[in-house]
């Protein structure tokens, strides 16, 4: 596991800062330390864009500090990480030792006429030099001082290894692996006829050789440097070389090639069956089970294949999973369901007070599950259900239930909103309680807050307070899934729940921990469709708030 300072820097959408929120609890959970000004490592999570500006922001460190990202846009080239299957970091940190692999940078010093330094930058992916007005650009090129060409165009471009994938490759430049100390110039849109003359090819440079490009015009000048733009009315000579001082650190946990990367982003047409299916979080356990029951299948455009099978461009893979059987010891209930969402892949219910969400060694009566399993039984279902998300026996409201194992596994991948609602003693302030918790010395059953326990996070906002009864309702959201981790968090901060007599409550409004899951948000793991469920408030509670108006 990574030691010392991190900092993660997020691109401004949904996906992108609840991946951010997952990575820090992560890297806090295991000891490291937030450090914003002079980490250690740093965390980029979004696209190629945010790689660049999060290596700009930290320059003056470089050299002290090792990068990682995540892309929650299409697959870049600085990470082997997606946001479908980001979770796997995790493991990677705990189970691998990383990699370190350095990158060059350019470095770029331009001058004004009287041969005054007015800029000194590096660029991870390119410099680009042309005429703010969209005119002619014109320029002598030379190479360690001597003169190679004038140039007459739109432009030019000067990349680093890893920019080769980028804009200079849209000009017809060269790819170059990044770990190489090259760089090169690619003319944009050059004028290349009797009049004017240029190689009309990109040229490759390595970190001896020095590039000296002195426009003909002197104003109208526009030097854009990875995704930031200067315009310039003075510039006369631009000197580019790779930075001698600094490169870039990049940490990896597998060895998946650059080529590979390249190959897949660009020209790959064709891959095998077993690849694409993993990569589609089909696992290879799920894949030896489709191979293995006689009534799951694999197959494309129809016809069953191997995982051996060659897939091509348009071709459709259908996957049927197999089914599943009860075993002789599972009871059957049958009793009413309060369905809020069922599809193929999924159903979600309203659960009521005083049922068990699973069965118990000592309970004959009836859990939500085994009323579930008639439920299954009674509509002749192939699988079983698989409950995802657990509410303790008298908290009420949405559980979320995969109706095969598979889909049950693929829930380990998104994450889940879960919203809830509680009356509680005393008047809340909005506030994000923090507090690791664990279980009691004396006791199987409850659990306290405690440094030495797990990390445990929720988010409380107050909705209602009646000073008269000195009762609130309150939201809340959890952030992770501890055991009665909402119950202790309202204790730990003095204000139990009205009816947990576990935690402190008070029992004389209701004679059950007054908590309920509302609303529960989460991307469908098959047709990636958003699912905003809710569940209306049961009487118990919506009783007792009725009274609950300002005073």
């Amino acid at each position: 596991m990574l030691k010392g300072k991190f900092s993660i820097e997020v691109r401004d959408d949904e996906t992108s800062c609840k991946i951010g929120l997952k990575l820090r609890d992560f890297l806090l959970a295991n000891e490291m330390v937030e450090d914003k000004e002079t980490p250690d490592y740093v965390f980029a999570i979004g696209g190629d864009g945010t790689v660049l500006r999060t290596f700009s922001k930290y320059i003056d460190i470089i050299d002290s500090v090792k990068f990682l990202s995540i892309h929650t846009g299409h697959l870049g080239f600085y990470t082997d990480y997606s946001a479908k299957d980001f979770e796997k970091i995790f493991f990677d940190m705990l189970a691998l030792e990383p990699k370190v692999e350095q990158y060059p940078l350019l470095r770029l010093k331009a001058y004004c006429k009287d041969g005054k330094l007015i800029a000194d930058c590096y660029s991870l992916n390119e410099i680009t030099v042309n005429s703010h007005s969209g005119s002619t650009y014109a320029a002598k090129v030379f190479i360690n001082g001597e003169h190679f060409e004038n140039f007459r165009g739109d432009g030019l471009c000067i990349s680093t290894p890893t920019g080769s994938t980028a804009y200079n490759k849209s000009l017809g430049g060269a790819v170059i692996h990044p770990q190489m100390d090259l760089y090169q110039i690619t003319e944009i849109a050059a004028l290349n006829n009797l009049v004017y003359r240029t190689l009309g090819n990109s040229i490759i440079l390595s970190k001896e050789d020095e590039l000296i490009i002195k426009p003909l015009k002197l104003d109208n000048h526009r030097i854009s440097v990875d995704f930031r733009t200067f315009n310039y009315d003075t510039v006369s000579k631009l000197y580019i070389t790779l930075a001698k001082d600094k490169k870039i650190s990049f940490i990896r946990y597998n060895d998946v090639s650059f080529w590979k990367r390249v190959k897949r982003s660009f020209i790959e047409n064709e891959q095998l069956l077993r690849e694409f299916l993993l990569e589609n979080n089909i696992s290879r356990k799920t894949l030896t089970r489709i191979k293995f029951d006689n009534d799951g299948s694999i197959k494309v455009n129809g016809k069953e294949e191997n995982v051996r099978y060659t897939l091509k461009k348009n071709d459709v893979v259908e996957i049927t999973l197999p089914s599943e059987e009860f075993s002789e010891h599972v009871r059957f209930f049958e009793d009413k369901l309060d369905i809020i969402y069922e599809d193929e892949y999924l159903l979600i219910v309203n659960k009521p007070a005083n049922l068990p969400s699973i069965p118990s060694r000592n309970n004959e009566d009836s859990s939500l599950l085994e009323i579930v399993n008639g439920y299954f039984k009674k509509n002749h279902y192939s699988t079983i259900p698989h409950i995802v998300t657990r509410l303790d026996k008298n908290t009420t409201g949405l559980v979320l239930i995969a109706k095969h194992r598979h889909i049950h596994a693929l829930f380990s991948k998104e994450e889940i909103g879960k919203f809830y609602l509680a009356l509680v003693s005393g008047k809340v302030e909005d506030e994000i309680i923090e507090a690791n918790i664990k279980r009691t010395a004396d006791s199987i059953i409850t659990r306290c807050v405690a440094e030495d326990g797990d990390y445990a996070k929720t988010q409380v906002w107050s909705e209602k307070y009646n000073s008269k009864n000195n009762i609130s309702l309150i939201k809340l959201k959890l952030f992770t899934g501890r055991t009665h981790q909402i119950r202790v968090h309202m204790s730990f901060s003095d204000n139990p729940l009205l009816g947990d007599e576990l935690y402190g409550g008070n029992k004389q409004i209701i004679d059950r921990q007054a908590l309920h899951c509302y609303n529960l948000k989460f991307k469908h793991p098959i047709t990636r469709k958003n699912i905003d469920a809710v569940a209306q408030l049961p009487e118990d509670m919506s009783n007792i708030i009725e009274n609950l108006v300002e005073t």
